[in-house]
Parts: structure tokens; sequence; C-alpha cells
């Protein structure tokens, strides 16, 4: 893999091992701990839910600036135009994601939170309608927000753009799915949130000649993770992890996928321990002109249980670019 760093390796290798046929044990949450979903009424209980959320999103771009150049070997300059993106990237999901979380994530299920047709403009056209989730993990006696966890509506996920291709992201700069893990770090890449999949492909249209490959199932795409500095070591993220595979098995979704920068180790070994396995590496400087900084943005997914597919993840020898 060109360019990686030490980490990538290291990360990947944990992600393959913690690759298993069954997805593991379910986490309850810890002790004083309570795993709860977001609030849509009254408006003062959803406005102080969206107050919380976003004052650990924050907190979490604000560790992931200051704990990355040490995960991830990064020199000043390298740190600086990573700290600059976050800050860019932070403003652009609290504006246009984190400030309407129900209609965001159609918390409401079919026609959203706000009665909205979902197949309207501008509601997701892919989802058909499915609900979202989004999660608070909450001190049980004080109520204080400990974490959070969203998940988009499910949908199939997109394929990784390939190295030398537009990326995405306002002027190039990265952005998107933002996952500050139990460790106080992850990050991908907007324009790049999914991890790889395959859409149904037939002869002519690439692929083994004569060849379909069946459409991948659905699946609902992890974001927005954060934990409090103060509640991290407490098994909170994977209690949030486990609470967005619940709900979404309820529905009958039972995959899950999220992107991340390589960068962000404590994040990686978070959703390496939950189950999620890395299916696609790309270098950051290759997709991102103006993030020209050591590392991999990296898509994993994961089966959370069994009835959707789960079991026929592809090999990822093809999908990997490198």
């Amino acid at each position: 893999m060109d360019n990686d760093t030490a980490a990538d390796a290291g990360v990947a290798a944990a992600a393959a091992a913690d690759a298993v046929s069954a997805p593991p044990t379910p986490v309850r949450p810890p002790p004083g701990v309570t795993v709860r979903p977001f609030r849509v009424t009254p408006l003062a209980a959803a406005a102080a839910d969206t107050a919380a959320v976003t004052a650990l999103f924050r907190a979490g771009m604000e560790s992931v600036a200051a704990e990355s150049p040490r995960h991830g070997g990064l020199d000043a300059e390298a740190a600086a135009t990573l700290t600059a993106a976050l800050g860019r990237f932070v403003e652009r999901v609290v504006a246009g994601d984190l400030e309407n979380i129900p209609e965001k994530y159609m918390l409401g299920g079919k026609g959203g939170a706000d009665g909205k047709d979902p197949t309207s403009s501008s509601s997701p056209s892919s989802t058909d309608g499915r609900r979202g989730y989004f999660f608070l993990a909450v001190d049980a006696v004080s109520g204080e927000p400990l974490g959070c966890v969203g998940g988009k509506p499910p949908a199939v996920p997109n394929a990784p753009p390939t190295e030398g291709e537009d990326g995405g992201g306002e002027n190039g700069d990265g952005g998107g799915n933002v996952n500050d893990g139990n460790g106080g770090s992850g990050a991908a890449a907007e324009g790049a949130e999914s991890p790889a999949a395959d859409d149904t492909v037939s002869a002519g249209q690439g692929g083994d000649e004569g060849a379909a490959i069946p459409p991948r199932p659905l699946s609902v795409e992890l974001v927005r993770m954060a934990v409090a500095p103060s509640a991290r070591r407490r098994g909170v993220g994977r209690a949030l992890i486990t609470a967005l595979h619940t709900a979404a098995a309820a529905d009958g979704i039972y995959r899950s996928h999220l992107s991340t920068f390589s960068v962000m180790v404590p994040a990686m070994r978070l959703y390496a321990a939950a189950g999620y396995r890395v299916v696609a590496m790309r270098d950051i400087a290759r997709l991102y002109q103006t993030l020209n900084i050591p590392g991999s943005v990296v898509w994993m997914e994961m089966a959370t249980g069994a009835g959707g597919g789960g079991e026929d993840v592809p090999k990822e020898s093809s999908r990997d670019g490198k």
C-alpha cells in the first residue's frame, strides 16, 4: 500500500483478525449508563438533545485534532492541515446535519419526523422511506450526556473512489462521516463515506464476462460517533454501537458500514473490537489534493446478525485498489 503509515498495516491486521462468521456478543450499557434514542418530542427535549449531540461532536473533533498527530505520526505541518480541515468539517456538519437530526435521520420513519414525503427532493430517494437512527448515552443518575451515535437510513453502500479520483468534500478538504470512537478519535472523508460495495454488474458493465454480481444488501451507515472524555474506557462506545445494530436488526437490516481515517487509531480499534473489518483503503493525499497528510481513508463493514445476507461478504483483493 503506497505511502501508508505503519499504523495502517497494524490496524488493518487487527481488523482482519477480528473478522468472524458471527458478530460479537452484544454489549450491554455499563453500570450507571443508559442508552436511549434521540428525543424527537417534545420540542424542548429535542432541543436539549440537539445541544448535547453538538457539544459531544465538537469535543470529539477537538480530541481528534489533538490526538491524531501522536497516533498517526503527523509532523507539525500535516497536523495543522488536518486541524484546519476538521474545523471546516465541524461547522458544515453542525449546520447541515446536527441542527435538524429528526429530519436528517428520518427518525419518524416513513415520511420523516416532520411528516414530509420521503420521496421528495429534500429527502433521501434511495432509502424508500426507511427510517434512520440516533442514540445518546447518558449518566443514569444525573442525565449527563456521555456519548452519541447516528445511523443513516439504510441503503446500498456506494463504492469508494479510486485513487486519482476526486474524493469530494468542499475544496477537497475532506469531511463527511467523522466518528469519534471510545478512544476519542475517528474521521472519514466527505464524498467517500461508504465502504466498498458492488452494485449489480452484468456482462459488458465490468466484472467477469457473462457474470452477474447480486445486489448488495441494505446497510446502515454508522456516523457521528462521539464519547465524552470523562466516559472513555467505560464501554460507552461499544454500547452505542450495539444499540444502533439492535435497532437496525429490528427493521430487518443486518449490515453496517462506516468510513474513517487510519490516523484515528483509537476509533479504528473500537470498530475492530465491535466486529467491523477493513474492506478498502485509499491514500488520503491521492484522494484529497489539499490534505497532504500520511495515511489512508479506510472503509469498514460488518454483518450484525443473521438474515440480511451478511455472511456473503465478498473478498477484498479486487476492491482495495492496492
